[in-house]
């Protein structure tokens, strides 16, 4: 993993954006923070390694649109708040 600071930051405003998600939304979360532990056990690496993995790879996947359509978009915030709970420890293996 790269310097720490940037991933720290990251899941800081990620996490920032929580009361933004209604309780639907929190389902979805809660799945993917569960599919991620499942990663993480059947890899055998690193939770906050893989989850900062996880998280810049949605913030690269955004920068790199032009256009977002609107599914994609609530999929990957998903994706990344459910990282950034296991990165900060939130969501423990």
């Amino acid at each position: 993993m790269s310097d720490l600071t940037d991933y720290d930051d990251l899941a800081t405003r990620t996490l920032a954006l929580e009361h933004l998600y209604s309780a639907t939304e929190w389902e979805a979360v809660a799945i993917r923070a569960r599919d991620l532990i499942d990663e993480v056990h059947f890899l055998g690496v690193d939770p906050r390694e893989h989850a900062a993995e996880r998280m810049m790879t949605m913030q690269i996947s955004r920068a790199e649109d032009e256009i977002i359509p609107p599914r994609a978009d609530l999929a990957r915030g998903a994706i990344a708040m459910a990282a950034a709970l296991v990165y900060v420890g939130r969501v423990t293996p």
